[in-house]
């Protein structure tokens, strides 16, 4: 979670025997519910890196409004595990115009994070002083998976990308390097000049096998004027010479990486602003990237190799579900997540309501094809609003909560791989 400066770290206590204890553990005061979940937390301030002069480095007019001094977080991209010095993952945090990156100490629970790497030192350094302006403009941020070459076993090196967006219309790909000392840095290995529009929003589809030693994936980038659109980005593999029994890969000399713009749009520009941006891997087909819009879900995908599986571009109103006085199918995204089980995309809207797509993979549809025998494992946008209104008015039971109270949610993610939510109440 991020606010202002800070982003705070919290860890579900699973039962899993720690040498520290859970800090939060609220009771419940009724006879119905299970053990209550405890939580471990941690959070880092990036208020405290040094303020960055940026009128002595750049001409833009950005640097003479105070808004170059801000240090919100704009957004916080996680790493595949075992990137950082302990073997765990790395947070990439965005605010106005400072990127940097973040790794936990010894205590990944409760201790403290630190900065490994300030990615902006790394731009600064090799960008013109006429092209800093670009660094002022830093709006979105992604970080891939690790990708699968196709080799066994598979080979000890960092393939993941670090993606930014920028105001300018640019795409820049960035690789995380940290030495055995655990000082790191940062190596840029694409820059993409797309577009005069504001990238709004990436997305990094999973790698799939070409073939050996080749994996490809599928960047979408979101514009200010709605439009979205695709970068094709290879990496190749480059076996070395064997020298014991297990070949030393490292990232410069044996990793290769191939970015091609697409001509060809997902969707063209409708001067609706993105309020999300995802792919939905699915285990029988090619990925589905949703596009989100208030009051619209757009879905685009390849073509897969059975024709059972539908490709092009799909378009979804989305449905009111009153729950309260401010329920609005016009309400801002907050949340996706893609039960596997069920092929079922959920979404949340900031009004409370969820939301849910049926049989995305073959016939995307807000009913349900299939109806299941016992009715109370159906899953559907009414049962799911209710629930979560509910959900509300429990652990709101002192405030006297009615129906002009909106139960607004800021953030919904996934907590398993068996359609367990997290969500947050305001």
């Amino acid at each position: 979670m991020s606010y202002r400066g800070l982003v705070r770290e919290q860890t579900p206590d699973h039962g899993i025997n720690f040498s520290t204890r859970a800090e939060l553990k609220l009771p419940i005061d009724d006879d119905v519910s299970e053990k209550p979940l405890s939580w471990y937390r941690t959070m880092f301030d990036i208020s405290r890196i040094p303020v960055r002069q940026w009128a002595e480095i750049c001409d833009d007019w950005g640097v003479t409004t105070l808004g170059c001094l801000d240090v919100s977080i704009r957004a916080v991209s996680c790493s595949p595990s075992g990137l950082s010095t302990r073997g765990r993952c790395v947070l990439a945090a965005l605010s106005v115009h400072e990127v940097t990156l973040w790794e936990a100490t010894k205590n990944h629970l409760k201790g403290e994070w630190t900065m490994i790497v300030n990615v902006t030192d790394h731009i600064v350094e090799m960008l013109d002083r006429s092209d800093k302006s670009e660094i002022l403009k830093a709006q979105t941020s992604t970080w891939s998976s690790q990708p699968d070459f196709g080799v066994l076993p598979a080979p000890l090196v960092d393939a993941s990308i670090l993606a930014l967006g920028s105001r300018g219309g640019t795409v820049s790909l960035h690789r995380l390097c940290l030495c055995e000392s655990g000082q790191g840095s940062t190596a840029s290995i694409a820059r993409v000049e797309l577009s005069e529009q504001w990238i709004t929003h990436l997305a990094w589809s999973l790698w799939v096998t070409l073939e050996i030693n080749q994996s490809c994936a599928t960047l979408a980038y979101g514009m200010a004027n709605g439009s979205v659109g695709i970068l094709e980005v290879t990496q190749t593999l480059e076996t070395p010479p064997i020298k014991g029994f297990v070949p030393e890969y490292n990232q410069k000399d044996h990793l290769h990486v191939n970015v091609k713009s697409s001509q060809v749009f997902a969707f063209g520009p409708d001067k609706r602003g993105i309020t999300g941006l995802r792919w939905v891997g699915t285990p029988v087909r090619s990925s589905i990237l949703v596009v989100t819009k208030p009051g619209i879900v757009h879905l685009w995908s390849l073509p897969s190799s059975s024709p059972v599986f539908w490709h092009g571009s799909k378009t979804l109103q989305m449905e009111l579900q009153r729950s309260s006085a401010g329920s609005s199918s016009l309400a801002t995204v907050s949340g996706l997540s893609y039960v596997t089980q069920r092929d079922v995309l959920i979404i949340s809207l900031s009004d409370g309501s969820l939301h849910a797509i049926h049989n995305i993979s073959i016939d995307p549809s807000w009913v349900p094809l299939d109806q299941p025998m016992d009715s109370t494992s159906l899953i559907t946008s009414k049962a799911l609003t209710e629930a979560s209104r509910a959900f509300f008015v429990r652990s709101s039971q002192d405030a006297g909560v009615d129906y002009t109270d909106v139960n607004q949610i800021n953030g919904l993610v996934p907590y398993d791989s068996y359609s367990t939510l997290v969500w947050i109440y305001e």
